[in-house]
């Protein structure tokens, strides 16, 4: 309770917001997908090169790919979290036993399809896609809304229904957040929600065709079904992470390292001293990695793919967006008096009881004195000023974040020294082994070179951190409500027992009368 009030969370902003930050960079990450699927032996035929230079420069595409996605992906992914309020929360007691639990679970599976005829991979790829749909959609619609189609989309839908489209707070709030979106436009609101069929139904394109060529008998036969499968599996794998890193938030540094050295432990055993990872990612054909066939066909028995497992993406991600949080959290800190609205800001009363009482928010941000948009969980809504045509608030784009800089320039040192031992070895590498060192090297280095070592270490993240409450009140009163309902089920078990006892005294005295 203590932490609360010392720091509250930085407000959660539109994802319109966040997008349009990095457009640029969204649309690179698509048009990135498309590589997957070019025949590059055409390509490069033209060239009239000889087969050793062909597969060369087959192998350094692949791996500029791979190389540019995960970076791109770890970027973007982490500024997602300015979108919400955290669903996942990573203390250390789940940085401990993460890694225990991923052993267990290749364990079995490295199990299932090593010593019985069970195939655990089908039921694994539905899931996967199915979550694999959702967050492509998720992905998707404000990218749609933010390209010159959202315009487009808004007059269609104003046309059916015969009016303009009306939103209001309630349906700008995101299941499962905590804290409402702040600084919206109108203008915004009303493109995202209008890109949702269009983003939806481009995602179950995409779901539908991996799916019918993952299962095609001919999928090794054939180099086109091969690329199509790397095509969608990738955008689907891509999406499940970018979403992941806007969730999944480690609540302080030391559970991050925690997190991150079980994990490299985890991942030098499973791929140096034994083949289990290998296995079951050989093994097991679903979007949770990211894929990219070869120019020929394989050899009967080979595995088709060069893979980078989504691992590799998420784990080291999720410990870059928590050295960002780290950057946000104190820029917030330190700036947000200065940001605060002007007194003439009206203020409303929530009806409900929030779940967090920050009253270091009842006041937060002006900008253009236009309509307004409610803002962040308090004991008051504070409505903040936005232009209604215009873009929202996008508070975090100007925040400086060395840590977060450096914890890129880390994974991406760890990435390249992965590739690096691949080449040079030709066997398959736990990327974790080569990315952890670099990203703990890089943010004890900068935390020393800026003299905040302690600072670092003792770093407990603010959004983590009320979402943890959040989840614990969550239980309390799921708690609450069983006990509630035990209580009301005992007090009818009790009057049934009562008058079942009077039913049966009346009977026995009506029967004696009768005698």
């Amino acid at each position: 309770q203590n932490d609360v009030d010392l720091i509250p969370a930085p407000p959660a902003i539109s994802s319109m917001a966040v997008v349009r930050r990095d457009l640029p960079l969204y649309t690179g990450v698509l048009a990135l997908g498309i590589l997957p699927f070019i025949n590059y032996a055409t390509l490069l035929s033209v060239l009239d090169l000889d087969q050793k230079t062909l597969f060369l420069c087959s192998s350094v595409i692949r791996t500029l790919y791979f190389s540019v996605l995960a970076i791109l992906t770890v970027y973007l992914g982490a500024q997602r979290q300015d979108i919400r309020m955290t669903q996942a929360p990573v203390g250390t007691k789940n940085a401990i036993v993460a890694p225990i639990f991923a052993g267990v679970t290749l364990g079995l599976l490295y199990a299932l399809i090593k010593y019985t005829d069970l195939d655990p991979g089908t039921l694994y790829r539905v899931f996967a896609s199915l979550f694999g749909f959702i967050c492509f959609g998720e992905i998707l619609q404000p990218v749609i809304g933010l390209s010159p189609l959202g315009g487009s989309l808004v007059e269609v839908m104003e046309g059916q229904n015969g009016e303009e489209v009306e939103t209001d707070d309630e349906e700008r709030l995101p299941e499962g957040m905590t804290t409402p979106t702040i600084g919206e436009s109108q203008s915004d609101t009303q493109k995202f929600r209008a890109a949702s069929l269009p983003a939806a139904i481009l995602a179950l394109i995409c779901v539908a065709l991996y799916l019918i060529n993952v299962a095609s008998p001919s999928l090794t036969q054939s180099l086109p079904t091969l690329r199509t499968v790397a095509t969608t599996n990738n955008y689907l794998a891509n999406s499940i992470a970018l979403a992941s890193l806007g969730q999944i938030a480690i609540e302080s540094y030391v559970a991050g390292a925690l997190l991150l050295i079980g994990l490299f432990a985890y991942d030098a055993l499973s791929v140096f001293k034994s083949d289990a990872m290998l296995t079951v990612a050989t093994q097991i054909e679903a979007p949770v990695k990211l894929l990219f066939s070869g120019v020929q066909l394989p050899v009967e028995g080979n595995y088709p793919f060069a893979v980078l497992g989504l691992g590799d993406i998420l784990v080291p991600g999720i410990f870059v967006a928590m050295l960002r949080q780290w950057d946000v959290d104190r820029y917030w800190e330190a700036n947000r008096e200065s940001l605060l609205p002007s007194p003439t800001v009206e203020e409303e009363e929530i009806k409900e009881k929030p779940l967090f009482d920050l009253s270091a928010l009842t006041n937060f941000f002006n900008t253009n004195p236009e309509p307004v948009v409610e803002a962040p969980v308090s004991s008051t809504a504070v409505q903040v000023i936005v232009d209604d045509d215009g873009p929202s608030l996008d508070l975090f784009a100007d925040a400086p974040t060395p840590y977060f800089n450096t914890g890129l320039i880390g994974y991406t040192v760890g990435l390249a020294a992965t590739f690096l031992v691949l080449f040079s070895t030709g066997k398959g590498q736990p990327a974790l082994f080569y990315i952890v060192p670099s990203l703990l090297i890089s943010s004890l280095g900068t935390a020393a070179y800026r003299g905040e070592v302690s600072e670092l270490i003792g770093f407990k993240g603010a959004r983590a951190r009320e979402a943890g409450i959040a989840q614990e009140l969550a239980k309390e009163e799921r708690n609450r409500a069983k006990e509630l309902a035990q209580e009301l089920e005992d007090e009818e078990m009790v009057a049934g027992f009562a008058a079942f006892n009077e039913r049966k005294a009346e009977s026995k005295r009506l029967k004696e009368e009768q005698e």
